[in-house]
């Protein structure tokens, strides 16, 4: 069977560390999958994939967040397995467990046994157990860094801007502290604490030239989110009235850039559930007087059919031609089309993900878009719509083409 329509599941997978030994768990026969077999604590994503890291060390372990110290972070690990004819998007971590701390197991697990890394290949595991390890081992860093970067993979308020720059600077104080030039683990961690974001990716994939540093990689991003802003403000002159939903920093920008006009402007803002981000833009829009009006994602559709042009932000732009925002991205270019009305997006050529780094979207806390006995709530944040579904796509080099993503993809292609 062709593995290409293989459903892409994604997981975590957590070792226990303490005096270079790594805890196992011998999998019961109670559970769904893998039983006798030797693995990990793990579990399906359903949350930011370190916040669903400390659940499963807590319920499977009966450890808390505070009896651990994060030491890894990995690049996502793809495992096919033909036999149940998926692939799991395997999400590493490393915890540290001081000597105190007592392991309580839950019915999952048969039996537990703390072995030496090497002897993993003598025993029946999961599929895939030996590269997650191999992707988080050994342990290293410090508090600082892994505070640093824990609260890049773990922040549901800020946008890729800002967490770009801390984990910019998380590796920068890193490297002062412990008097190196570049760490490719550091580099790597950081390129795969919010795998979702494709900035993340691609400053690792640059830092790993070794041509640019942590400080002079920030001061390009920022520059570029700027001039990215400058140049989709001229896009949208000829548009009066402009919808977009969630809000982008870059966004912002082009729409007070394009304010100062003197043109009239109207701006309609889908709310965004359930973090409401779009009513925060349309606070800081109207702060500096422009009109603006706020609707619910669900009336997107009727919008499109009301408004000149629609503009959005961009989280990735991926290897096969996909653009990823805010979920409701990709219905709002859809109506928004059949109406044929003008679709743009802003966004920086640092957003654009290294060939080959398994991007994933990405599940945030269920309970945010509600709680009821019995029934499963998601929260998935991100969606994907076709590049070809733009009428363009603005960065800070200007319209960005299908010869400059090539041309960028194969400049930061290997990490």
């Amino acid at each position: 069977m062709d593995t290409i329509n293989y459903p892409v599941i994604p997981v975590v997978t957590v070792f226990l560390t303490r005096h270079g030994r790594v805890m196992l768990l011998k999998r019961s026969a109670r559970v769904g999958t893998y039983q006798g077999a030797w693995a990990a604590v793990s579990g399906y994503i359903e949350r930011l994939p370190l916040r669903q890291a400390y659940v499963e060390v807590e319920e499977e372990a009966g450890l808390s967040q505070s009896s651990t110290a994060l030491r890894g972070i990995g690049t996502p690990v793809p495992v096919e397995d033909h036999n149940l004819n998926r692939i799991w998007m395997v999400h590493p971590f490393l915890f540290e467990i001081p000597d105190d701390a007592e392991v309580r197991t839950d019915w999952e697990t048969e039996e537990v046994r703390w072995i030496e890394p090497q002897e993993l290949g003598e025993l029946t595991t999961v599929p895939g157990l030996d590269q997650a390890l191999a992707a988080v081992w050994p342990g290293f860093g410090d508090d600082g860094f892994w505070n640093g970067l824990a609260q890049v993979a773990t922040d549901t308020t800020h946008g890729a801007t800002y967490l770009a720059r801390l984990g910019l600077d998380t590796v920068d104080a890193y490297l002062h502290r412990e008097h190196l030039t570049s760490d490719q683990r550091a580099v790597s961690a950081l390129g795969a604490c919010r795998p979702s974001m494709g900035v993340f990716p691609h400053m690792a994939a640059r830092l790993l030239s070794g041509r640019v540093s942590p400080l002079q990689l920030s001061t390009e991003f920022t520059q570029a989110t700027a001039k990215s802003a400058e140049n989709a403000s001229a896009m949208i002159i000829p548009y009066r009235r402009i919808l977009t939903i969630s809000y982008s920093g870059a966004v912002y920008d082009a729409i007070v850039l394009r304010a100062q006009s003197g043109e009239r402007l109207d701006v309609v803002i889908a709310e965004s559930r359930p973090e409401m981000e779009g009513v925060t833009l349309a606070q800081d829009l109207s702060a500096k007087g422009i009109r603006v009006s706020v609707i619910t994602d669900a009336q997107s559709g009727v919008f499109t059919q009301q408004v000149d042009a629609v503009l959005v932000g961009c989280d990735a732009i991926t290897a096969d031609n996909l653009l990823w925002n805010k979920t409701g991205t990709s219905l709002m270019v859809q109506a928004a089309k059949a109406s044929r009305i003008p679709c743009f997006a802003v966004t920086q050529t640092h957003k654009i993900v290294p060939p080959g780094f398994p991007h994933s979207s990405e599940e945030q806390e269920p309970d945010r878009v509600g709680q009821s006995q019995g029934i499963k709530f998601r929260n998935i944040i991100f969606d994907s719509t076709p590049l070809n579904s733009f009428n363009a796509v603005c960065t800070e080099h200007g319209l960005l083409t299908q010869e400059q993503l090539t041309e960028i993809m194969t400049q930061v292609s290997g990490l």
